[in-house]
C-alpha cells in the first residue's frame, strides 16, 4: 500500500465534516486506494477537485436537500432575512445622508432618527424570529417593519405614496412567506446560507468609510463570489440574494428617485443569480 498517497487522500478528506469522516472516511479511503494506479504518489487533479467540492457541499448541508423545492424554500427563508438586513442598511444610509446635508450646528430630525431606530429594531426582531423557526411571528413582524415611519408620533401626515410603498414591501413578503407557512420545516442547516449574501449587503456600507474604487471592487468581488458559489457549491445563497434583488425593484420604482436607474441592473444581476442557483439545484437534487 502506498502510504504517501493514502496520507494525501486523508488530507483531502478533511474537507468533509468530522462526523462524516468517522462514519465513511475509511470506506472512501479504501475505495480510492483500490482505484489508484501502481506507483501513484498524488491524487489525480480531477479526483482531488471532486473530493474537495463534495466535502464543502456536505459541510454546507447540500447533501440533505431532497428536492429542488427544498433549495428554493431555503432560498426564500434567506431572502426574507436579507430583506430585513437591507432595511437596516437603508436606515443607516438615510441617517448618514441626512446628516451630511445639514449644517454642522444642526442634527438629524428626531422623526428620521427614531423612524430608522424603530424600523431597525423591528427588522432585527423579525430576523431573530425567522432564524429561530418562529415563522408566523417572524412574518408578522416583517409585514410591520416599514410601518412605524409612516404613523404618529413619528409622522403626523399621511402621504398617498405610503400606500404604494407598503404594497411594494408587503406583496413580495407575502409571495415569499406563503410557501414557508405551508412547509415550515427546513431541510438541514440553512442559516449559514446567509453568510455570503450578508457580506454582499454589508459591502454597500463601505462607501461610508472610503470613497475609493476599492469599495466598488469589494462589492463586485463579493457579488461574484456569491454567483460562483451558487453555480458550483450551493444554490441557496444565489437564490436568496437573487430573490432579494428582484423584490427590491418595485421599491426602487415607487421611490421615484434616481435609484430607479438601478432597477435594470437589479433585474439583470438578480436573474443571473437565480439562474445560477436554479441550474445548480437541478444538478444536485431531483426535481
Amino acid at each position: 500500500m502506498n502510504a504517501m498517497l493514502e496520507h494525501r487522500y486523508r488530507l483531502l478528506l478533511r474537507a468533509y465534516p468530522p462526523a462524516y469522516q468517522r462514519e465513511r472516511g475509511e470506506e472512501l479511503i479504501s475505495t480510492l486506494m483500490e482505484l489508484s494506479h501502481p506507483g501513484q504518489q498524488w491524487p489525480a487533479p480531477r479526483e482531488a477537485r471532486a473530493l474537495l467540492l463534495a466535502g464543502i457541499r456536505v459541510r454546507a448541508g447540500v447533501d440533505q436537500l431532497h428536492s429542488t423545492a427544498s433549495a428554493w424554500l431555503d432560498g426564500a427563508r434567506a431572502a426574507l432575512v436579507l430583506m430585513l438586513a437591507w432595511q437596516i442598511i437603508l436606515g443607516i444610509w438615510r441617517v448618514t445622508l441626512a446628516s451630511a446635508d445639514l449644517p454642522t450646528d444642526e442634527s438629524v430630525s428626531w422623526q428620521l432618527m427614531w423612524g430608522s431606530i424603530v424600523t431597525g429594531a423591528l427588522a432585527g426582531a423579525a430576523a431573530l424570529a425567522l432564524l429561530s423557526a418562529r415563522h408566523r411571528l417572524g412574518i408578522a413582524l416583517v409585514l410591520l417593519t416599514p410601518v412605524p415611519p409612516m404613523i404618529p408620533p413619528i409622522n403626523d401626515t399621511w402621504d398617498n405614496v405610503y400606500a404604494f410603498q407598503l404594497a411594494s414591501w408587503w406583496l413580495p413578503v407575502i409571495a415569499l412567506s406563503v410557501p414557508l407557512l405551508r412547509r415550515p420545516a427546513a431541510t438541514g442547516p440553512w442559516r449559514w446560507v446567509l453568510g455570503i449574501p450578508l457580506l454582499v449587503l454589508a459591502s454597500t456600507l463601505l462607501p461610508l468609510f472610503s470613497q475609493s474604487l476599492a469599495t466598488l471592487f469589494g462589492a463586485l468581488i463579493m457579488l461574484a463570489l456569491c454567483l460562483t458559489w451558487g453555480a458550483v457549491i450551493d444554490p441557496r445563497p444565489a437564490i436568496g440574494l437573487g430573490l432579494l434583488l428582484l423584490t427590491l425593484i418595485p421599491q426602487l420604482v415607487v421611490s421615484a428617485s434616481t435609484l430607479m436607474l438601478a432597477a435594470p441592473i437589479y433585474l439583470i444581476v438578480g436573474s443571473a443569480l437565480l439562474t445560477a442557483g436554479a441550474l445548480r439545484a437541478r444538478r444536485l437534487v431531483p426535481a
